[in-house]
C-alpha cells in the first residue's frame, strides 16, 4: 500500500504516475478537508492525515504542491518509506542524485551531475543541465529551464516557464513569476518577476 498525503490535482497527477511506476501497488488517499469515503482519480480517501501517528512507517508521497506544506510534513513523519516517483518519458542522467520523496514528471530533463534534494517537484517538461543542484523541498513548474551549475535553496518556487542562466544562485524560499528570465542571483525570501527577473517586494 502507498499513501498520498492530500487528494488535490497534484495528488491526482501522481495516481497516473504511480499507476504507471508502480501498477502492483494499493493505492490510497489521506486529506483533511476531503470526506472518506470519496474517490479521487480510482483512488480511496481512507481518512486524514492529522489521525496519522507520528510513527508511522509505511510507504508514502507527499502529493501537495506547496513547498513550505511538503516540509511540515516531512519533519512531522521522520519514519515514512518516502517513495521517489520518476516518470518512465523523464530522461534523466545515471549519474543523478534524487533524495527521497521527490517527484519527477513526464518529459523532465536532468543531466550530468544534478543533484535534487527530499520531497522536490520536477513538473512537466522541466529541464535542470549539467551540475544544477536543488535544495530540499524545491518545485519546478512546468516549462522550467535551469542552465548548467545553477543552484536553488530550500523551499523555493520557481513558476511555469522560468528560465535561469547559466551560474546562477537562488536563495531559500525565493518565489520566481512565471515566464521569468534570471540573468543574476536571487537573495533568500525574495519575490522575483520579469525579463530579465527583479525583485518585486515594496
Amino acid at each position: 500500500m502507498i499513501y498520498l498525503l492530500g487528494g488535490g490535482g497534484h495528488a491526482s497527477v501522481l495516481i497516473d504516475l504511480l499507476h504507471l511506476q508502480m501498477p502492483q501497488e494499493e493505492l490510497a488517499i489521506l486529506d483533511d478537508n476531503i470526506p472518506v469515503g470519496s474517490y479521487i482519480n480510482r483512488t480511496p480517501v481512507v481518512g486524514c492525515i492529522a489521525d496519522l501517528s507520528e510513527s508511522f512507517v509505511g510507504q508514502a508521497v507527499i502529493a501537495i504542491g506547496k513547498n513550505a506544506i511538503r516540509q511540515k510534513l516531512a519533519e512531522r513523519f521522520p519514519k515514512a518509506n518516502w517513495v521517489r516517483l520518476i516518470h518512465p518519458r523523464a530522461i534523466l542522467s545515471p549519474s543523478v542524485q534524487i533524495g527521497p520523496g521527490t517527484v519527477i514528471m513526464a518529459n523532465a530533463v536532468i543531466q550530468y551531475g544534478c543533484s535534487l534534494g527530499r520531497h522536490c517537484i520536477v513538473n512537466t517538461a522541466a529541464t535542470i543541465d549539467h551540475e544544477g543542484c536543488l535544495a530540499d523541498f524545491v518545485h519546478l513548474a512546468p516549462g522550467t529551464h535551469l542552465a548548467g551549475n545553477v543552484t536553488i535553496g530550500q523551499e523555493t518556487f520557481l513558476g511555469t516557464g522560468v528560465a535561469v542562466i547559466p551560474g546562477i544562485v537562488i536563495g531559500k524560499k525565493c518565489i520566481v513569476g512565471a515566464g521569468a528570465v534570471v540573468i543574476r542571483d536571487v537573495t533568500d525570501e525574495d519575490t522575483v518577476a520579469g525579463i530579465p527577473a527583479r525583485s518585486i517586494h515594496p
